[in-house]
């Protein structure tokens, strides 16, 4: 799933960081899989409850910084009479994407104390689906969208886009911090709440 690149694998090429994001991604909707198959099985504990936060601050913050490198920088440098089609496919896509995270953000938010079973196989029927979208996405982009990226941009067009791209992670860096602070410190007073007198995975918020 998800083609690689034909690329330098340098930080320093854009296209290498396009890669990156893809692979990452990737491995965040693994952990979100686990964790609400956990939840839905009635085998949760603290910590996955931790990975599912974890996994909405990433799809909220770097998902949503990630499109907005192909919708901001890549896609208007793209000649549209050639590559219409596919950005307005990738475009919608993307829109498509952001209403299953902010799907999954309310039914998290949702839980009980104690999550249920059938709190957790709603969860797990969202996240299914989103991981569905986001993989067929990656796909068209490792297979499409880079080739065209290719043949059609300039170095000089490369050399701006990977400046713009790096110019939004040095400006959100500090605030992404605050956010997954917030979300774990969110997590832990639930667990706590819920889970001190019968869980005896409580006290235990690493295992």
């Amino acid at each position: 799933m998800g083609g690689k690149f034909n690329g330098r694998n340098k930080r320093s090429d854009a296209f290498a960081m396009l890669e990156s994001c893809h692979r990452r991604l990737e491995q965040r909707l693994d952990d979100l899989l686990r964790a609400a198959g956990a939840v839905a099985r009635g085998r949760s504990r603290a910590t996955h409850l931790d990975a599912i936060a974890e996994v909405l601050d990433y799809l909220e913050r770097a998902a949503a910084r990630h499109e907005a490198d192909e919708e901001e920088s890549v896609f208007p440098r793209l000649d549209k009479r050639k590559t219409g089609r596919l950005v307005t496919t990738l475009t919608n896509e993307h829109k498509m994407h952001r209403k299953l995270a902010k799907k999954l953000r309310t039914v998290f938010s949702n839980f009980t104390a104690e999550p249920t079973t059938t709190e957790g196989a709603s969860l797990l029927r969202i996240a299914s689906e989103l991981d569905a979208a986001y993989r067929g996405h990656i796909d068209l982009e490792d297979e499409q969208l880079v080739p065209v990226m290719r043949d059609l941009l300039s170095a000089q067009d490369l050399s701006e886009i990977l400046s713009e791209m790096q110019n939004r992670r040095r400006g959100r860096v500090q605030g992404s911090k605050e956010r997954r602070n917030g979300n774990r410190r969110a997590s832990e007073r639930r667990n706590t709440d819920g889970r001190r007198a019968s869980d005896p995975y409580s006290s235990r918020h690493r295992s």
